[in-house]
């Protein structure tokens, strides 16, 4: 499947997609479908409307893992979880509960999306002049421009983003 732009990819993602019921396997790229309702209840209890690239990924893709890139290469030292809308509420409001999470480590206009695992988080700026901007909390410099690119990337090179190089003094 040539990536090319989202669209191809998230037709091509649709093949990750298993049922509610499913559990999950790390070992594999998997997702489960998000409803426009449960959408707008989340949005409802944050107080905004998610970045719209988000938002569609949630709506036509849902929250889960991907751990294998295009070619079919397996990684399984980071996590990659495209965090569900419960959680992500917890994150916001900061009732976060998960062994050793420290909120002071993400800003208090970030909106957590993705675990890398270890407690590292990439976040959007839901309130920023570029609010579909990727950055890893407290940096100034985006991972990508747009949660569009950062998804393209990931499905290239799940891990491209450690080779960021952040900006985190003024």
């Amino acid at each position: 499947m040539p990536l090319g732009s989202v669209d191809n990819l998230y037709d091509g993602f649709k093949v990750f997609q298993v049922s509610r019921d499913e559990k999950g396997d790390a070992r594999f790229n998997q997702f489960w479908r998000v409803s426009e309702n449960e959408l707008l209840e989340t949005e409802k209890l944050l107080g905004f409307s998610i970045p719209c690239q988000l938002r569609r990924f949630y709506l036509e893709i849902g929250n889960g893992h991907l751990v294998t890139n295009i070619k079919g290469e397996f990684q399984d030292d980071y996590f990659n979880i495209f965090v569900d809308i419960e959680r992500m509420v917890k994150f916001w409001k900061r009732t976060e509960v998960s062994f050793g999470y420290d909120p002071e480590i993400i800003d208090k206009d970030e909106l957590v999306f993705f675990d890398t695992g270890s407690y590292c988080y990439k976040v959007l700026r839901p309130f920023s002049d570029n609010p579909n901007a990727v950055y890893d909390p407290g940096d100034r410099k985006p991972i990508s421009n747009s949660f569009n690119e950062f998804i393209l990337k990931l499905y290239e090179n799940t891990t491209f983003y450690l080779d960021h190089e952040g900006v985190y003094e003024d």
